[in-house]
């Protein structure tokens, strides 16, 4: 759960921090475009959290040497984690790219990730489970993952959710190439 609330702090860095150190002119003038600057920094945000995730998944298997382990289960949920972090870092890259200070990013990110969480809390309370509010909810899809029941509509939605932010945080940025 700790890896969860340190993935806002990672990605505050991202473009918030240029635009900061006023170093954001000269991603602009590189020979790259908007989308290879925001791929870059996502996939070295991405593999840093894989590399945690990796680190955590060492604590199960060292229980082989013990007693049995349910592979697909700790895939499954090794799954089901790397594409929640992954869903956040696009989250905290987007609003990275939104925000002028790398502290109001950090904090923005947190607020968005605590907003999802909400939406899952609105979708709990009533009793249809076929709410808007159900199938927009992150977490009722990482549930789904938890359990072991690795469904192609949970993956197209974390896929869907990733590829969105990335694309709005493309032409944030795009944006303010062209505005300067």
């Amino acid at each position: 759960m700790i890896l969860l609330l340190v993935t806002p702090l990672i990605t505050m860095r991202l473009i918030s921090e240029e635009r900061r150190n006023r170093t954001l002119s000269l991603l602009f003038s590189a020979p790259v475009s908007m989308a290879d600057i925001i791929l870059g920094k996502y996939l070295g945000t991405l593999a840093f959290l894989l590399i945690m995730v990796g680190m955590i998944l060492l604590m199960p298997l060292s229980l082989l040497l013990g007693g049995g382990l349910d592979f697909g289960k700790l895939a499954a949920c090794a799954l089901a984690l790397s594409l929640l972090l992954a869903s956040f870092a696009a989250v905290g890259l987007y609003v990275s790219t939104l925000a002028s200070q790398p502290t109001t990013a950090a904090v923005g990110s947190f607020g968005a990730l605590l907003l999802l969480w909400i939406v899952d809390w609105n979708s709990n309370g009533g009793d249809k489970s076929d709410s808007v509010l159900h199938y927009l909810s992150l977490l009722r899809h990482y549930d789904g993952l938890l359990k072991g029941l690795v469904g192609t509509t949970d993956l197209i939605y974390f896929l869907l959710f990733i590829f969105t932010f990335l694309v709005l945080s493309i032409h944030r940025l795009d944006n303010d190439r062209l505005q300067k």
